[in-house]
């Protein structure tokens, strides 16, 4: 009998125990978001950044291994070295998201769908390709096996 009493005892204070959830609600910068940054870094993780989307949703986006603490930079209203934006209304109402930097292989333009730039740096040793709209290996070349 006093074992049955002991053990709801304990089975009580588990269950009334405040729990840590790891997925513990993080207050959305979007909802209010005059300046219409995409990027925020997370509150408390730092393997983790805040990303917005066009209708004022919040994305936990996790980091790849390694990386972490900064989210990707957001953008200013200028490119560096005098780049123009190419992100044009008409060019986001085509899908056009990627474009060449003019010059430099190795970096491509992205934009998000506020028409906002970002300078993109192709991985070590790629290309951009402006038919596929991806960073390429140089040495591959599309079609030849």
């Amino acid at each position: 009998m006093n074992a049955l009493v002991v053990f709801t005892v304990l089975i009580g204070l588990a269950v009334s125990a405040p729990s840590r959830d790891p997925f513990q609600n993080v207050p959305s910068p979007c909802v209010n978001n005059p300046s219409q940054r995409v990027y925020f870094p997370h509150p408390t993780d730092n393997t983790k950044f805040l990303q917005c989307d066009i209708y004022g949703r919040m994305y936990i986006i996790q980091c790849p291994q390694g990386e972490g603490g900064t989210p990707p930079v957001n953008p200013t209203s200028s490119l560096p070295g005098g780049l123009s934006n190419p992100c044009t209304p008409i060019a986001l109402q085509n899908g056009v998201l990627f474009h060449p930097v003019p010059n430099d292989r190795t970096k491509f333009i992205q934009c998000d769908l506020w028409g906002q730039a970002f300078l993109m740096d192709c991985p070590n040793g790629f290309v951009w390709n402006a038919t596929y709209k991806v960073c390429v290996n140089p040495n591959i070349a599309p079609g030849k096996k």
